[in-house]
């Protein structure tokens, strides 16, 4: 699982460094005028309205895929797997039709309080609604190779649809004609799904014509996907929320939220969904072959896996939060007050990042074993409670107080899903795991606290605070990794062999 993981996480700092240079981009361009708002809320739309589905059904394919391979084999759970692409092609169908039909009125659900930049935003989301069959076949063969041990492709789906998107984006400044940008929004969702075609053909995969709406492991999924559309979705919901009520409270909100959250999901995509990608099947495996200690073992490795890597990346978020927007989006129309706008999101949203990486992993545990509907319940308890703080803090704070609404809610959440998990399985076994994370926050105030005087030290040397924060960082790496190996945390032995074994392949190679 470690080496998995740390592939994953390699390849999916490539595709997250894509991701930030978009809004780099679109930052120099736009700022956080009516151009990046009618991107932002044009990308958001889809996301949500049809993301959290295929979320949904992927999670709970890789359970049913499981259960037919073993019992029926994979010619029967090839067959299901096809059975699903073509109801999928009509139910996105049924999803384009709808939102070409009623973007208008979808977007001033989504966005309230737009004005100028509404048609352009109705124009994009047209377009990235067509995008959304890329979207869905891609979110079943994602499932379908990671079941099989491939994980690289489903980490790389973030190039293309990003990589479309800033090629429009400068061409559409080139010529001035901005609906180029939508566009790219429609290629990059529909062409995401080509790059799973060669190694579908390699594992032996055939699609067949076969439509049953009827058939028992279709009910299985759906049994597990529907209360997982809202459990997957939780913070994709809540930055909706967000961005609808930003819309309101300032004029440049959306955007200034989507590039704080761009940042925070950089920070999650590497550590947190490469850690829960390449655990979740052996977690299914685990309970389906009733092995409870393999369970709690794997789960405890996670959760300290994660607490390694997200602890020090929220301390980095708190004392250089100014530094990290300003070497990632200033420059042309983003200036000082776009700045200090993103920064106080970023801070706030910070708070969450924890609370965000353990109740991931512990969703997919209550996912693994077949039990959907109480991730839902919490899921709804952290919309409604994220609604509720947003309204309340909006007035008191503005924009930062609904990054903060989104980080209690969020960590609230993963506290009661924890007990929830206890509750269902048994004694965790989290004391260990306690001592680790003790030991990790121990080392990441050493961390910070030398790296902060590190990078006051070099500014008055150097004139660019960008290299002064870059320096700080290569420090900051280095003197926690120096204390978390003399603290002797467990796992790290074996995840230090697991990298190199799994870079020892790739040089032979």
């Amino acid at each position: 699982m470690k080496s998995t993981a740390a592939l994953l996480m390699f390849i999916t700092v490539l595709s997250k460094i894509i991701g930030l240079f978009r809004d780099k981009m679109m930052a120099y361009y736009f700022g956080t005028g009516p151009i990046a708002r009618a991107i932002v809320t044009s990308s958001t739309i889809p996301l949500v309205l049809f993301g959290m589905i295929a979320s949904g059904i992927a999670t709970g394919y890789i359970p049913v895929y499981s259960r037919m391979n073993h019992e029926k084999g994979k010619f029967a759970a090839d067959e299901f797997t096809s059975n699903l692409i073509n109801i999928l092609f009509l139910l996105t169908t049924a999803f384009v039709v709808v939102g070409l039909v009623f973007a208008k009125e979808i977007v001033f659900i989504f966005a309230p309080g737009y004005t100028v930049e509404k048609e352009m935003t109705v124009l994009f989301t047209r377009f990235a609604i067509l995008g959304l069959y890329g979207t869905a076949w891609g979110s079943v063969f994602q499932g379908y190779l990671q079941i099989h041990g491939h994980y690289s492709l489903p980490a790389l789906i973030g190039f293309v649809l990003n990589s479309f998107v800033i090629v429009g984006m400068i061409i559409a400044v080139k010529v001035n004609q901005h609906w180029i940008i939508g566009l790219s929004l429609f290629l990059g969702g529909t062409l995401q799904y080509l790059i799973f075609l060669p190694q579908r053909r390699e594992l032996g995969y055939v699609h067949q014509r076969v439509f049953n709406l009827k058939a028992p492991e279709l009910r299985s999924l759906l049994f597990i996907g529907l209360p997982v559309l809202l459990g997957v979705a939780v913070s994709d919901i809540n930055m909706l929320v967000d961005k609808s009520i930003a819309s309101l409270v300032s004029a440049g909100g959306v955007a200034s939220l989507n590039y704080a959250n761009r940042i925070f999901g950089f920070v999650t995509g590497i550590v947190v969904t490469s850690i829960s990608a390449s655990v979740y099947p052996s977690l299914v495996n685990g309970f389906e072959e009733d092995k409870l200690n393999v369970v709690k073992k794997l789960f405890r490795e996670s959760v300290t896996g994660i607490g390694l890597l997200v602890i020090p990346a929220t301390a980095g978020l708190w004392i250089f939060s100014k530094e990290i927007v300003t070497l990632l989006f200033a420059g042309g129309s983003f200036g000082a007050g776009e700045i200090e706008e993103t920064r106080m999101a970023l801070l706030f949203y910070s708070f969450g990042l924890l609370g965000f990486g353990f109740r991931d992993i512990i969703s997919k545990s209550f996912y693994a074993m077949h039990q959907s509907k109480t991730p839902m319940k919490n899921s709804l308890f952290v919309v409604i409670l994220n609604i509720l703080l947003n309204l309340f803090l909006s007035k008191l704070m503005g924009i930062r107080g609904l990054a903060l609404a989104s980080s209690i809610s969020i960590t609230l959440g993963a506290i009661c899903l924890l007990i929830s998990l206890t509750k269902k399985i048994g004694i965790l076994g989290l004391n260990r795991v306690g001592k680790n994370i003790a030991k990790i926050v121990g080392a990441t105030f050493i961390m910070s606290g030398a790296s902060r005087f590190f990078f006051l030290l070099m500014k008055k040397f150097l004139t660019s605070s960008n290299i002064s924060f870059l320096l700080s960082v290569f420090v900051a790496v280095l003197i926690y990794g120096i204390c978390i190996l003399h603290f002797r945390i467990d796992g790290i032995d074996e995840l230090m062999d697991g990298l190199k074994h799994k870079f020892g392949k790739l040089q032979k190679r």
